[in-house]
């Protein structure tokens, strides 16, 4: 009982230090240093691995982990990953944790939007819950993809696509921002690309 005891308090003083050393580097060192700090800190796996923490898919947006269509689902992207403490809002200072997730957002390639009438919701969405959706980072990369036949659960509408990529045209975008459009249609059976 003891042992268990000093091990709770062991994990409490982990996360007291986790959070004042977030609060310190965020509160004291300019944004370039920062900036610095996270790309050696954040690898490309880093990158893939905290965005699978989202309940919401980053990659197949907008569906949660676990209802998204059988052809997306893969052992891998089923369920949530663990969330890493230092972008837990419960354990480091939450500005500190917005910016590494305005990096994941501006380093991660795989945001992928299914729905073109999704565009707004997804680019509002906090996927993390630390006040930082992907309108607050330079987006780097963006799938969005659709289909073009009617009554189909990702149909393209075409009365309000135009309103749905102002959205996207009203964020900021890093330097060789990439956007891939693509929309399907099926005739007779057979898909168009």
């Amino acid at each position: 009982m003891v042992q268990l005891f000093s091990t709770r308090r062991s994990a409490a003083s982990r996360d007291l230090r986790l959070s004042t050393t977030a609060k310190n580097v965020h509160t004291r060192l300019p944004r370039e240093v920062r900036d610095i700090i996270y790309d050696y800190l954040l690898t490309s796996d880093d990158i893939f691995r905290i965005a699978q923490c989202s309940k919401v898919r980053l990659d197949r947006f907008p569906y949660l982990r676990g209802e998204e269509p059988v052809e997306y689902k893969t052992k891998e992207t089923a369920k949530p990953g663990v969330r890493p403490r230092f972008i837990d809002p419960e354990r480091t200072y939450v500005p500190f944790a917005a910016e590494v997730i305005e990096v994941v957002y501006e380093r991660f390639h795989g945001l992928w939007i299914d729905v073109p009438s999704q565009i707004p919701a997804f680019l509002a969405t906090d996927f993390f819950d630390v006040d930082c959706a992907p309108r607050d980072a330079r987006l780097s990369k963006l799938h969005v993809s659709g289909r073009l036949d009617s009554g189909e659960k990702t149909s393209v509408d075409i009365d309000t696509l135009a309103l749905d990529f102002k959205a996207l045209l009203d964020c900021n975008w890093g330097p060789k921002f990439d956007v891939d459009i693509a929309f399907r249609t099926e005739l007779d059976g057979e898909a168009l690309d």
